[in-house]
């Protein structure tokens, strides 16, 4: 199945657009706008994370082919990191109905710290995780409500 072209003009634009952000507005203005997006979602969490493709937006506009089309996208803006990414994919899920929030985790590997971020989406109780994978070994410690109480 070929993917529409508009989705991935839209990750490319809102990859653009966190990448200007971060650098324009810096980490904390950045993240506190992400935090704003995160509370106007007013659906429940539940525990175990799903597969991106079992949360069905309107069939094309899961939280899997959002994924796909910003990986793709990425591949087209220099410097796209994971920070990008999740700020693109929240905005894109947000877009389309669903409840999203960026989560920066860090694993400790060959006594060095490795950051990475990555999001929670969720709809009508049903909960999953994209640009993540268990196997990573990533631990939360930045939510955007704890990260705007540390940057003060």
């Amino acid at each position: 199945m070929r993917e529409p072209i508009t989705r991935h003009l839209e990750a490319l634009g809102r990859l653009c657009q966190a990448r200007v952000a971060l650098f324009a507005r810096g980490w904390q203005e950045t993240l506190d706008g992400a935090h704003a997006l995160a509370e106007q979602a007013t659906a429940d969490l539940i525990t175990q994370p799903m597969d991106p493709a079992e949360l069905t937006g309107d069939g094309a506009d899961s939280v899997a082919a959002v994924e796909r089309a910003l990986w793709r996208a990425s591949r087209l803006v220099p410097g796209s990191t994971c920070i990008h990414r999740a700020l693109a994919a929240q905005k894109m899920l947000t877009r389309r109905g669903f409840g999203a929030r960026v989560v920066i985790g860090l694993r400790k590997r060959r006594s060095q710290l490795e950051g990475h971020a990555w999001i929670e989406a969720w709809r009508a109780g049903s909960r999953c995780r994209a640009f993540w994978t268990e196997e990573a070994g990533y631990a939360a410690v930045v939510e955007p409500a704890k990260a705007q109480a540390s940057f003060r």
